[in-house]
């Protein structure tokens, strides 16, 4: 990237909500470089990451791409670390049909930052949870081989 030929190390790039930002011969360069350290995080319905359109009428020999880790949050806000497109879509669709009772246009909607803060906190919420059972997990198997040597 621009900052890591300019001498800056980059720890790490997350983008939520992010268009198609290049073709893929410079998709490709910056996964090279990036992509293990690069995350890239789609709410539901969102129509920002959809634009461009990976092929482009005018320009057919040009195809766009997207860069990073995939990351998708589905229509209740569940982070998916790795999902597939027929997921996605049926996903999708569940997301556009509860959306109809909402005013607004969901694909819009789903493009607010508020929603992607939102479904981050939870997520973050529910991993320290899981870490926190584990460690007291840990520490009352702990106990017990303890109490069991006592014996």
């Amino acid at each position: 990237t621009s900052l890591e030929y300019q001498g800056f190390t980059v720890a790490g790039l997350y983008t939520f909500g992010q268009p198609r930002v290049g073709d893929w011969a410079f998709t490709r360069e910056v996964n090279e470089r990036m992509g293990d350290r690069m995350f890239r995080y789609v709410n539901n319905n969102d129509i920002v990451p959809l634009i461009p359109p990976q092929i482009n009428p005018l320009n057919p020999g040009r195809l766009y791409g997207h860069m990073g880790q995939f990351r998708y949050f589905g229509y209740r806000g569940k982070l998916y670390e790795k999902s597939y497109i027929t997921q996605r879509w049926v996903d999708r669709l569940l997301g556009f049909l509860t959306g109809i009772k909402q005013p607004g246009a969901e694909f819009v909607a789903d493009h607010m930052m508020e929603f992607y803060v939102r479904y981050l906190q939870r997520e973050l919420d529910v991993q320290k949870d899981r870490r926190r059972a584990k460690r007291e997990d840990a520490l009352a198997a702990r106990e017990i081989r303890e109490m069991e040597r006592a014996r």
